[in-house]
């Protein structure tokens, strides 16, 4: 490949990776992979067979797997002439050895990765309504996380592994032991720093990147979860969708514009999200991964505030 990615936002689910994507995208000297989840670096080579509900349609079928495909979506006038190619794939990261496989086999030149956490249990609750919000999630977040931990969801694809998702020490650590060889370094960025010290974190990455200082534009609500709005109505347009020539219309959409169409369908949800209990197996497994990703980030303290009152709601 002539060019390739120099830049992987490489995860995680439900941490602001899409918003952070197309906030960089207006820089003039930025492009990002259209789709925005390539999967390439996860899938190279695979025949995708996840069985989740709708796995077939929305990555079985989608994902990039072979090197021409990849390699085309680096010769478009856009990236031939950014400064910065981004692959935002989000599977980058929860894969790590297949992606650093398929970065070292690829990539002309070792990107730079950011990776953005999340408090794990807020991270795991919005992953759960935004499947709700796409009409794929049928159960509540407590019955949802006992499915994963008991092996119910076993072969569905990663953004249905609502506990596994949010343990980052697997995902981020071999990143930082590849950084300097396969990566060229990593910035590891806390999703309220995003969201709270917008300007800010904006500036810190483009500097991490060798962007010129930047007026970052406001992309407003990106990859929103929450409700279907207009209720019956709204349902009967989600289920028209997935419809297999509407799918392929959307499919074709570019991701700004699926952005728009999934924000007037699916509304912020009306107030908190429901306090269901969380089994305590998921708990201890996040307080655990929080101990060893402790040894390379500095642990946001909201984040064990935020697990440490969950446990005052634990089932089992």
């Amino acid at each position: 490949m002539a060019a390739g990615p120099n830049l992987l936002v490489a995860g995680v689910g439900r941490a602001g990776t899409s918003l952070l994507a197309q906030t960089l995208a207006t820089h003039p000297h930025v492009a990002v992979t259209e789709p925005k989840e390539t999967h390439y670096l996860a899938f190279r080579g695979r025949t995708l067979d996840f069985s989740g509900p709708e796995d077939d349609r929305l990555i079985n079928s989608r994902a990039l797997t072979t090197a021409d495909r990849y390699g085309e979506l680096f010769e478009t006038e856009a990236m031939t002439s950014a400064r910065v190619r981004i692959d935002a794939s989000i599977s980058t990261a929860f894969y790590p050895a297949e992606a650093l496989a398929s970065i070292e086999a690829t990539c002309p030149v070792a990107p730079k990765v950011i990776i953005v956490l999340r408090d794990p249990l807020r991270r795991a609750r919005s992953a759960h309504r935004y499947q709700q919000g796409r009409g794929l999630e049928s159960v509540d977040f407590s019955t949802a996380i006992d499915d994963e931990l008991t092996g119910r969801r076993s072969g569905w694809h990663h953004l249905w592994q609502y506990v596994s998702m949010s343990c980052y020490a697997g995902q981020v650590m071999p990143f930082l032991a590849a950084a300097g060889d396969t990566i060229d370094d990593v910035l590891i960025i806390d999703f309220d720093e995003l969201t709270d010290r917008r300007t800010e974190t904006l500036d810190t990455i483009g500097r991490f990147v060798g962007l010129d200082r930047h007026d970052w534009h406001d992309v407003g609500a990106v990859n929103r979860s929450g409700r279907v709005r207009f209720g019956a109505v709204g349902k009967a347009a989600l289920r028209a969708s997935r419809a297999p020539v509407v799918a392929s219309a959307i499919d074709r959409l570019p991701t700004t514009a699926k952005q728009r169409l999934r924000n007037a369908v699916v509304g912020r949800p009306a107030g908190p999200p429901a306090a269901d209990a969380v089994p305590g197996e998921a708990v201890d497994r996040w307080v655990r991964d929080l101990e060893t990703l402790a040894t390379v980030w500095p642990i946001p303290a909201s984040w064990h505030a935020s697990l440490e009152a969950c446990r005052t709601e634990v089932v089992g």
